[in-house]
């Protein structure tokens, strides 16, 4: 995204290989790419995300992935215009969908609660009117624990659509959200993580340290990763007993 140093930007092929060499001298996968898109868009600024896409999915298949990682985004709009917008951002999906065929790669669409496809039925429908295979789901249980939806309800709708998994926390309190580092919150990850196994999910499982988190003074990233792991193992053999 722009202002990051992974900005497509300023991806040159020695940058991309540089990234494709560390991640395999650490045994590490990039599962996605994260790209901040918006179906709400007027013409020129659809064009520059189906360029964004065909760029992206350049850069997924440079890095040399077993599996090519997913370019994961929401999906803008405002939650009140959701019937004025909705078949605008079908058909805007759509084209995300054959530019992503085309490009070889899979876009993972993620519910957001102050976006127009803040519930499970909004990006459900979505899909449906998008009609592509090349369109799925990332899940975030955080945005949906906002709205007041279960866990089990929200999971269970979109499961069968589900490519990957963001964890993180999320506080209501009356207010907008306050999106927080797993394990700062109230959610149950034995639970959740036992619930993806029995529904059949095997993808990618990430934490996500959102712009809340990162953006607080002296925030710190190793601290941050660590404070996920404390959280997260335990949870993960808790969840396979």
């Amino acid at each position: 995204m722009p202002g990051f140093p992974t900005d497509l930007e300023n991806l040159s092929p020695a940058a991309t290989g540089d990234i494709r060499s560390r991640l395999d001298n650490l045994g590490l996968r990039a599962s996605s790419l994260l790209v901040d898109m918006s179906l709400v868009a007027d013409a020129e600024t659809h064009a520059a995300n189906l360029e964004t896409i065909r760029r992206a999915a350049e850069f997924a298949h440079g890095l040399g992935q077993r599996a090519t990682p997913v370019i994961q985004t929401v999906m803008g709009g405002r939650s009140a215009d959701w019937d004025a917008s909705k078949a605008s951002m079908a058909g805007r999906l759509r084209e995300w969908g054959t530019a992503a065929a085309s490009a070889g790669i899979t876009v993972a669409v993620k519910g957001h609660a102050l976006m127009a496809a803040d519930r499970p039925g909004r990006v459900l429908w979505l899909l449906r009117m998008a009609q592509s295979p090349a369109i799925v789901v990332a899940y975030d249980y955080s945005h949906y624990e906002f709205l007041g939806i279960s866990l089990e309800d929200s999971l269970r709708a979109l499961a069968p659509y589900t490519r990957f998994v963001h964890l993180k926390d999320c506080i209501r309190d009356g207010g907008p959200p306050r999106f927080l580092l797993p394990g700062e919150g109230r959610t149950d990850y034995p639970r959740y993580l036992r619930l993806l196994r029995q529904l059949g999910y095997s993808g990618p499982v990430v934490a996500q340290a959102s712009s809340m988190v990162f953006s607080r003074p002296g925030y710190d990233p190793i601290a941050a990763a660590g404070k996920c792991y404390a959280t997260l193992a335990p949870a993960v053999i808790a969840a396979n007993r």
